[in-house]
Formats: structure tokens, sequence, C-alpha cells
């Protein structure tokens, strides 16, 4: 029974889908195109031959144990590593190790147990893909990291082993290349670290304005708050101001029409004597008719006309006399001056 692939979701294999994702990860952490290798990762540099390397060798010290001093790497010669170029299509780089082992059974003179190897891509193009395989017997080596670590005798630095090809050099894997993988990860890291530190201060300084005006915006709407509470009596007092002002104004409008009597009464009951009697008082607009009864009518007409508040002092009709009261009944007309009246 087949192993369920981990990769499965409803029973859809995804395993292609993942593939390509880890493929596409490696690529840009150690693709050529991308450049972040060539950037980050530390050379090597190879203890044994003094000629330039297709690896980007360096003459740093041996000793030196910065994470970007160069790795110590041996070349195994060309006469005892078997070469073989394999092709594939574009498409099939997610299977590429895959085919490498296959290579490497089908074409490795000793056992796949005894057999180091390591690969590297030669050449790439839109259709296909060309393929260094690098084959070694194990002894031999073993035999080869042996002779170096007796030469750099003292040095905690793992050795890496390349198998020479011509004017390249091939990786052979497990060899001590971890350490310098794990530095070129460290660097990456510190670099991650820097760029995420430079953009947040950046995003710091450039958010301080809207910082800035967010506050002062909170203040202000606090204070406009404050004020709103503190003057809020003054409004209600200044409503009722303009609400009695409004009703004043109303009922000045409503009232324009009536004429005032008050100053008529005040003026002609200060001036008629206690013996005459009003039976009728009469306005029409500004004019003021009294009709009663006095013990002398016509003194009475003097008393007003002599007091000098009233003009077109008039009687409208005879004055008569009532025995039966025993008095003058009269009808007097008269208008009060207008200064008087305000």
């Amino acid at each position: 029974m087949d192993q369920a692939s981990p990769f499965s979701l409803f029973g859809l294999d995804l395993s292609q889908y993942a593939a390509r994702i880890l493929l596409g990860w490696q690529q840009l952490l150690w693709g050529e195109e991308v450049g972040l290798r060539d950037r980050f990762c530390p050379p090597v540099r190879f203890i044994n031959q003094q000629s330039p390397d297709q690896a980007g060798s360096t003459g740093a010290a041996l000793n030196n144990d910065a994470t970007d001093a160069p790795g110590l790497g041996w070349l195994i010669p060309e006469s005892e590593v078997l070469i073989r170029e394999v092709s594939l299509p574009i498409d099939g780089e997610i299977f590429l190790r895959e085919a490498v082992i296959s290579t490497v059974q089908s074409h490795s003179p000793f056992d796949f147990a005894e057999t180091s190897f390591g690969f590297r891509i030669a050449h790439r193009s839109p259709t296909e893909l060309t393929l260094t395989v690098a084959m070694v017997l194990r002894a031999t080596a073993e035999a080869h990291a042996r002779e170096a670590e007796a030469q750099v005798h003292g040095v905690a630095t793992p050795i890496e082993l390349w198998a020479e090809d011509g004017s390249s050099a091939v990786m052979l894997e497990g060899f001590g290349e971890s350490d310098r993988a794990q530095r070129y990860y460290a660097n990456l890291g510190r670099f991650a670290v820097r760029t995420a530190t430079a953009v947040a201060a950046i995003a710091m300084i450039l958010s301080l304005p809207a910082l800035w005006v967010s506050q002062h915006a909170g203040q202000l709407a606090e204070l406009k708050s404050e004020t709103q509470a503190r003057v809020g009596s003054v409004v209600a007092v200044r409503e009722e101001l303009v609400q009695s002002q409004e009703l004043n104004a109303a009922a000045r409008s409503f009232f324009e029409a009536y004429v005032d009597y008050g100053p008529w009464l005040h003026q002609v009951s200060a001036l008629t004597p206690d013996q005459v009697y009003f039976q009728r008082l009469g306005l029409d607009g500004s004019t003021l008719t009294v009709s009663g009864l006095a013990e002398n009518a016509a003194d009475y007409q003097r008393i007003l006309a002599e007091a000098g508040m009233f003009s077109e002092l008039v009687a409208p009709s005879a004055f008569t006399r009532d025995e039966r009261a025993g008095r003058e009944r009269f009808t007097l007309s008269m208008r009060l001056m207008s200064e008087l009246a305000e």
C-alpha cells in the first residue's frame, strides 16, 4: 500500500505545487541570476591550489571566523573524478535531485553507497537545463578530506571538497558545506534585520507629522468640548433673550393698533374735581370724549382748557340742567397733546 502524500488535500495531490514553491525558494537563495548568493555567501578558498577558481575564492587568512570570511575548500584532481553532463527539460527542474541521483546510480562505476557526488547547473536555456554531475569514490574523497585537515591542522573551520572540472569545479555533498551555508543564512538574517529596522525608522519618521496632527486635532477637540461645556449656560441665556425679544416684538406689533389710554386717565383724573362725575368715557383714535354731571360744567371745561394739556377741547352739545340730580349734564371732546401722551 502506497504511503499517503503529506501534501494531499481532499484527495488532490499538491506535492508538485509544494515542490515548485521549494524550488523558487532555492533559486532565490542560491540562483546566480538573483545575486543574493554572490552578495552575502562567503566565497571558497582552495588551500591546495593557488590558481583562481570559479567559486569566488579570496586570499583571506585561514583562521578568520568572520561571517564574510572565505570558506576552506580542497580540489580533487580531475583524473580522480567522473564527470557526466545531463540535460533536463526546464519543467523537470522540480525533480532535479531525483534526476541527479538517478544519473549517479546508472553511471557510477561504484555502488551508490560508496559514491560521493555533487552537481551544478552548467547552462540554463528557456527550454532546457544542462547539469554537470561529479562522482568520486567515497574512500578517495575521505582520503582527500584527511589530507586537507592535515594541511590546516588546528583550524576549526570545516573543509569542503570540490571536484575539479576543467576550468570549473563542482562541490561534493556532505563535506563541510553546511558551515558556509549557515554563515550565508546568518548574513541574510542580519541584512533583513537591518533593512526592517531602517524601514521601521523611515516609517516612524514619515508618520511623525501625521501623529502630531492627530494629537493636535485631539487637543483641539478636547478644547472645543470644554469650551462648549463652559459657554453652555451663556448660550442658554442668549437663547432665552432672543426668545424674549421675539415675544416682545410680536406683542408690540399686536398692540400697535391700540391707543394707550393710560396717559388720558392720569391727566383727566388729576384735573377733575370731586364734584364732577363721569358717566361715560370713549376713545376714538386719539380723541377722548367724556360725558357726566358737574355742578358747573362751564367751570370744568375752563379748568381743562387752562391746564394747557389738551387741544381741540370742545363741547359737541350744549350743557343741560338735570333737575333730578341737581347738576349740569355735559359732553366734552378733546385731544391730549402729543408730547404729554409719550
